[in-house]
């Protein structure tokens, strides 16, 4: 767990330093395209590479809810409503809360820890989709 907080640390750091150069939504699209990969090599790898695999996913996970919240609040045209989206934003964390219980139960339904690793793999994928969408836009 120490060893996944400082990945995390790193990779928060290295994000900073790439949103510095690239755009944020880039930026944030090759970090989840990378972070699902990680996650499907979790899934689908059976050896130690598995428990690096599931440990790095940290690295792409630093900068993603920050991320995300600054990014959202920034789409706000309507400048008297960031309080309330802000306020939202973060009640949706509440989410977040559900994905180890559904981690379990496809660990219970399929006998496999290792296959419940997809679970964050399609939550990596959804905020990919969403930066792929906003660069699209932008």
């Amino acid at each position: 767990m120490v060893i996944s907080y400082f990945i995390w640390f790193a990779g928060k750091l290295c994000a900073n330093w790439l949103m510095e150069r690239f755009s944020v939504t880039k930026t944030m699209v090759w970090y989840s395209l990378l972070g699902t990969l990680v996650l499907l090599l979790t899934v689908s790898v059976h050896s130690p590479i598995a428990i690096w695999g599931a440990v790095a996913t940290s690295f792409f996970f630093g900068p993603v809810y920050p991320t995300i919240y600054a990014h959202g609040l920034d789409q706000i045209k309507e400048k008297q409503h960031t309080e309330t989206g802000g306020a939202l934003m973060v009640m949706s964390l509440v989410g977040g809360a559900f994905v180890p219980v559904i981690m379990g139960r496809v660990s219970d339904l399929s006998g496999s820890m290792q296959l419940s690793f997809i679970v964050p793999a399609i939550g990596f994928a959804l905020i990919m989709w969403f930066f792929i969408s906003e660069h699209k836009r932008g």
